[in-house]
């Protein structure tokens, strides 16, 4: 993102290692509006998915599990999805158009899986799904595809936008 970078970390933890996803937000080097501007985001991002913590487990959305801020950066804790982007995906599977439409129909499942979820009514809006906020993890043996979106700081609830018409279309 603008102002973030995501890397990997591991725990020990009763002799099983688990893995997670740090996003890191830097502040430091900022002008007065454009650091306001970044911790506005970060909190809205934390926000909306600490909302969402339960239904990550069967939503394709990232799960977090802390968030903290030190000596001036501010941190995202979440799951680590162990997945890529779409080519990196496929590398090494046959793409079959049965494949491209398995995914694409996923996509669209998962998109209605998000905006399924709500909050005093108000339907969830990523506003940023593009390329790279969709993660996708297919299954070397069964082909089975899993899609998880990330980057849920442009999200929103409703967002003024009625939507109601597009997602009955679909």
């Amino acid at each position: 993102g603008t102002f973030g970078r995501v890397s990997k970390c591991s725990m020990e933890k009763d002799g099983n290692c688990q893995y997670f996803a740090i996003k890191q937000i830097k502040i430091e080097g900022k002008t007065d509006a454009r650091l306001a501007k970044a911790i506005q985001d970060f909190k809205h991002e934390y926000e909306m998915l600490n909302y969402l913590k339960p239904y990550c487990e069967d939503n394709p959305l990232v799960c977090i599990y802390e968030h903290f801020e030190k000596d001036g950066n501010y941190y995202i804790i979440m799951e680590d999805l162990f997945v890529k982007g779409y080519k990196e995906c496929m590398d090494g599977i046959h793409e079959t158009k049965e494949t491209v439409i398995d995914i694409c129909n996923k996509m669209c499942e998962s998109i209605l899986k998000l905006h399924s979820i709500k909050k005093d009514g108000k339907i969830l809006i990523h506003r940023d799904i593009k390329l790279d906020n969709i993660m996708y993890k297919i299954d070397r043996k069964t082909r089975e595809v899993s899609i998880k979106f990330i980057d849920f700081g442009a999200s929103c609830f409703d967002c003024g936008i009625d939507i109601t018409g597009a997602i009955e279309d679909i």
